[in-house]
């Protein structure tokens, strides 16, 4: 196999007639030997003259641009190759005509002549007919409504064969999450005799749904946090009241339910129910979700008497959100607009400007995303972008209000703001199994009126294991950002965390797959990421970063959903002097670094 990489190396730089022998083996120890290889490396050649023979459909000229193979480049058949059937980085020979329905297309590049440094070729190409797709077969689902498949497909019986349509149409099956990624096939069936051609696509069922069980503890005063959540993600609301469907519960028609519960006891609950259907009423790929959520945290100044609660901090919410799915730039992008309130009641909690009273969170959201992963999992390739902008009505600009002397009750009762989020992750294979992921986050909260200023809630914090709605220093209320390797940046001097009306966050990972198959999806990781908060505008640097590195696994089980754990190494202060002095590499990786737990899901 090494050898054969080596062949391969040397054709793509010219040298067609490279080969190599093996000369010799040998011993250099009882562990280990030595290999002597030959390498015959042949001239190096160049492309001279290439002539097309039976094209039709297309010109001399146009194909010559397609291919892009200049007279006098190097001889490189991997190159050629990969320009006439293959080429994952943009379109090919054949795509062009099988993007077309000539799917009995054959193309055959032959060396005409071969002298000296110089080779011309003739590529031979047979067009046929082009084909109609007649049937859509659909088999192996024997849980999922066969309507939740045909509606993600883009081939339809009537129209010409199209090459692009049957991979996006494989791409959307498996972002469904409901079938194997490995197992499914799709295998047009020609049949030339009548011009037409039948389409089988081949899902394998695989466990969607998700038990989440976790029990961690929560510190003096707040005793062992426990965390039951259950996601049903091939639920089935019209079946809900047919007989037989509780076994164990509807389902089919790829919607999804969620209920989960977090709870330290009296000191903290949380309660959350969502609701997905990802075909409205049933006709056109527009989203309908809905969600309620109910958190209560309890405050004690002395944080070890647990049944002494002094305060209290409890929001009630409910979220309703319409998505649609965009047809321009590209059928990737989606529009999700969402109508969100919350209401947040203080009774003598400290961790606010207020620590009484009751104020009100009305907001409308908007956000432009593009999602063209190719595997909701462990994607490969691909982007997941979503620009979103989430706003309050202008309140102290329409009621004449004078808010200089008011105080933070009042100020607040009304929350405004706008706020911007920006999330970009990039995906690519860079050699092997390795796959690359880029990501990009950024958040920016504004005011309205400089007399009321930045709020109390809806602020970012960073840090930790970027779970909200734990133990004393995390709120609803507050866009809750992971950064591997620290705590829970806290304000100097206290224990309480730093909110800040600004964040950004940079990361790149390196992930190998261990496992891949339909009972687990397991993969390590190398991680380096950085970020940090900023007060406002005028302050902030997108260089002056927290920095970290680390590594880390993820596996993603069944009923399970995802499960992982990082060590992250910290390079900078938490605070000024924060940084742990160290006696050589391991005792500084032991000072300053630290382990996260994922549960469930990817903390941002």
């Amino acid at each position: 196999m090494d050898a054969q990489n080596i062949v391969t190396y040397y054709k793509s730089l010219g040298y067609r007639d490279a080969e190599i022998k093996l000369d010799s083996v040998y011993d250099i120890s009882s562990r280990a030997i030595g290999i002597n290889y030959t390498v015959v490396e042949g001239s190096k050649y160049y492309f001279r003259d290439i002539y097309w023979k039976g094209n039709t459909k297309y010109s001399t000229e146009k194909l010559d641009s397609i291919l892009d193979i200049k007279k006098g480049s190097v001889y490189n058949q991997t190159y050629l190759n990969q320009r006439i059937s293959f080429d994952l980085a943009k379109p090919d020979i054949t795509s062009y005509y099988m993007d077309d329905g000539y799917l009995f297309f054959r193309i055959t590049p032959v060396e005409i002549w071969a002298e000296d440094d110089s080779i011309d070729l003739e590529i031979r190409v047979f067009e046929g007919p082009q084909a109609i797709i007649d049937q859509i077969l659909i088999r192996g689902n024997t849980k999922t409504s066969e309507h939740v498949i045909r509606r993600e497909l883009r081939t339809y019986p009537g129209q010409k064969f199209n090459r692009s349509l049957v991979i996006r149409s494989q791409r959307e099956i498996i972002a469904l999450g409901l079938f194997d990624a490995e197992q499914i096939a799709v295998n047009p069936i020609p049949h030339p005799e009548s011009g037409t051609v039948d389409i089988e696509y081949t899902v394998v069922e695989k466990p969607s749904d998700q038990l989440e069980l976790s029990a961690g503890y929560g510190g003096q005063g707040y005793g062992i946090l426990a965390s039951v959540g259950i996601v049903l993600n091939n639920w089935s609301t019209k079946q809900m009241f047919e007989k037989g469907a509780w076994r164990p519960y509807p389902s089919g028609d790829g919607q999804k339910v969620s209920f989960r519960i977090n709870t330290t006891g009296r000191l903290y609950q949380a309660f959350n129910i969502g609701f997905v259907e990802p075909w409205f009423l049933g006709k056109k790929p527009n989203s309908f979700s809905m969600s309620l959520t109910r958190t209560q945290l309890g405050y004690n100044v002395s944080g070890t008497t647990y049944d002494e609660i002094e305060g209290n901090f409890v929001a009630n919410g409910a979220s309703v959100g319409y998505g649609i799915r965009l047809k321009w730039p590209d059928d990737y992008f989606t529009l999700l607009s969402s109508v969100n309130y919350y209401n947040y009641q203080l009774t003598d909690y400290p961790y606010f400007i207020a620590t009484n009273g009751s104020y009100n969170n009305f907001s409308i959201k908007e956000t432009l995303a593009r999602n063209s992963l190719d595997d909701q999992q462990f994607p490969k390739s691909g982007a997941n972008i979503a620009l979103s902008l989430q706003f309050t009505p202008p309140y102290s600009l329409m009621n004449n209000k004078d808010y200089t002397d008011l105080d933070s009750e009042a100020k607040f009762k009304f929350i405004e703001y706008y706020k911007w989020r920006f999330n970009a992750d990039y995906y690519a294979p860079v050699g092997g199994k390795f796959v690359m992921r880029t990501s990009l986050k950024f958040g920016w909260l504004g005011y309205y009126n400089s007399e009321v200023g930045i709020p109390p809630f809806e602020r970012f914090q960073l840090g930790g294991d970027g779970l909200s709605g734990g133990y004393t220093n995390t709120f609803v209320g507050t866009d809750v950002i992971s950064l591997r390797g620290y705590e829970v940046l806290n304000t100097q001097g206290t224990s309480s965390a730093r909110t800040e009306a600004i964040f950004n966050k940079y990361t790149i990972e390196l992930r190998y797959p261990i496992v891949k198959s339909q009972t687990a999806n397991i993969y390590a990781l190398a991680f380096a990421e950085g970020g940090n908060l900023y007060p406002d505008i005028e302050s902030f640097n997108p260089l002056d970063l927290k920095r970290s590195a680390g590594l880390g696994v993820r596996a993603w089980l069944p009923m399970f959903g995802l499960l992982g754990v990082d060590y992250g190494i910290r390079f900078d202060d938490q605070i000024p002097g924060d940084l742990q002095e160290a006696n050589g590499f391991f005792d500084y990786i032991t000072k300053n670094g630290k382990f996260t737990v994922i549960l469930g899901f990817e903390p941002e």
